[in-house]
């Protein structure tokens, strides 16, 4: 099957192995009701972490500690209170439901809409270096076929926390899912529409890896996107 310009725009923001595998384990622990089943998953994640300790220091993939919580928490090995606490040294008015709402109101939407428009600026002031890597190649796709696609947000919703690590070595950081409804409309250099229409409502589903890091700038802590994949889109209407 031929890919549509949706799909061949956000194909580059797939995520790292480490991501990869959070998003395995909690398709698979949502989806089995067998033990067996999660233990082999559970064996499959700490091969995967092992893997990438061999690769990427801590500093460099913090996704590296979110896997180790995210299957922890899932199998009841390590509570999330414990990333939780961890995140409190730092930030003492720290709180999930707090967190939610400023990443369903603010951050998520900033991202999505900068992508959307292709606005750079704002996505560099919301991501880190790292992050920034695979949404630029995605921009420059999306430029060199000459596509826009339509920006508008209708609602972000579905916000789900998979995993949390306050690790030693390195910031704090949070993964978690969301939907956010768009209008499912792509237009060429022309303005002709080559996906969708103009009242075309899209389901996409976002996973989010941010950390809490220290603004010089402003002296204050802040989260920012370190990791962005596109799962996956539904036609909603």
């Amino acid at each position: 099957r031929e890919k549509g310009a949706w799909e061949r725009i956000t194909s580059r923001l797939s995520g790292t192995p480490a991501m990869q595998a959070v998003m395995e384990a909690a398709a698979a622990i949502s989806e089995s009701k067998v033990g067996e089943t999660a233990r082999k998953v559970k064996a499959r994640a700490r091969d995967v972490r092992n893997d990438l300790e061999d690769t990427w220091e801590t500093s460099q993939n913090p996704l590296v500690y979110n896997m180790s919580y995210a299957y922890d928490s899932m199998f009841g090995e390590t509570e999330m209170g414990a990333a939780i606490s961890g995140i409190l040294k730092i930030d003492p008015h720290f709180t999930l439901d707090g967190f939610a709402l400023e990443m369903r109101d603010e951050l998520v939407f900033d991202v999505v809409s900068a992508f959307l428009r292709g606005d750079r600026d704002t996505l560099a002031a919301r991501c880190t270096e790292r992050a920034m890597a695979p949404i630029g190649a995605a921009l420059r796709a999306k430029e060199a076929e000459g596509l826009t696609t339509d920006p508008n947000i209708l609602s972000i919703s579905g916000l789900d926390v998979k995993a949390a690590a306050a690790p030693e070595r390195g910031p704090p950081s949070i993964v978690f899912t969301v939907m956010v409804q768009q209008i499912n409309c792509t237009r060429d250099r022309k303005g002709k529409i080559v996906e969708g229409a103009d009242d075309e409502i899209r389901a996409v589903y976002y996973w989010f890896a941010v950390q809490r890091l220290y603004n010089e700038a402003t002296a204050q802590l802040e989260w920012r996107v370190d990791e962005l994949v596109v799962q996956g889109a539904v036609l909603y209407l």
